[in-house]
């Protein structure tokens, strides 16, 4: 799975930012920044849990952008099993 500079999400094109020292100063492997659409990962994050990151990202982004409610113990179950999913059927994510 590729990190894309950016992904569209309904209407909104959602840039994706590798950053240095997210984890370090914030406490976090990624953050989702509504205002200014974009989303941050770490960039001393492994390959997986950039791509894992990425997936809980984008969760939240849809969640912010749809206003769906979702607890965030749910939101961050499901972007793990959503990355076991793509990871263990190469087809979908091509």
């Amino acid at each position: 799975m590729l990190i894309p500079e950016e992904i569209k999400i309904g209407g909104f094109l959602i840039g994706i930012e590798l950053v240095e020292h997210l984890v370090n100063e914030r406490g976090n492997l990624g953050e989702y920044h509504p205002r200014t659409q974009t989303i941050k990962l770490d960039k001393d994050n492994t390959k997986q849990q950039n791509q894992e990151t990425l997936i809980h990202e984008i969760l939240e982004a849809v969640t912010s952008i749809y206003d769906i409610e979702m607890q965030h113990k749910d939101l961050s179950n499901m972007a793990v099993v959503l990355h076991q999913i793509l990871l263990d059927n190469e087809g979908l994510s091509k």
